[in-house]
């Protein structure tokens, strides 16, 4: 990642798994020790104990659900003190309500509020999916 996005470059990761309530607690596909080596490459350390140096992670988004939900990470103290956090934003199915199984996902971020604001669409190819219009799901009061 420093060779492609420095340290300035905000970074989006896509995955298929992540720390959404099923996925903590079924350790079969994506176990907690898979999970612990994520945060530590995004924390640019070998292991937990040491001091996180994080990436720019706007978010890590993960499919393989069944619903929205917003899973905030906690990943230990920088060097100045502060709490390092990532935001994982587990998707709702694409096309998940659809009889033909099309569809896509968008997520908009709102970048003048801080923290940012992401709302996260999810439309099947005949409809929207789910609550209709906005679905707060990051800098949740």
């Amino acid at each position: 990642m420093l060779d492609y996005a420095g340290d300035s470059l905000g970074i989006i990761i896509m995955q298929h798994y992540g720390w959404d309530r099923i996925r903590r607690i079924d350790n079969q596909w994506w176990s907690s020790n898979m999970r612990d080596m994520e945060i530590n490459a995004l924390c640019r350390r070998d292991n937990g104990s040491q001091t996180p140096d994080p990436y720019n992670v706007i978010a890590i988004f993960s499919g393989h659900g069944h619903d929205w939900e917003a899973t905030r990470i906690y990943a230990g103290l920088d060097a100045n003190g502060d709490s390092v956090q990532f935001d994982n934003l587990s998707l709702r199915a694409s096309g998940s309500c659809s009889p033909n199984g099309y569809g896509f996902s968008i997520a908009k971020l709102h970048g003048n509020d801080n923290p940012p604001r992401m709302f996260l669409y999810t439309r099947t190819s005949t409809a929207w999916c789910g609550p209709r219009g906005e679905r707060r799901s990051h800098g949740m009061d």
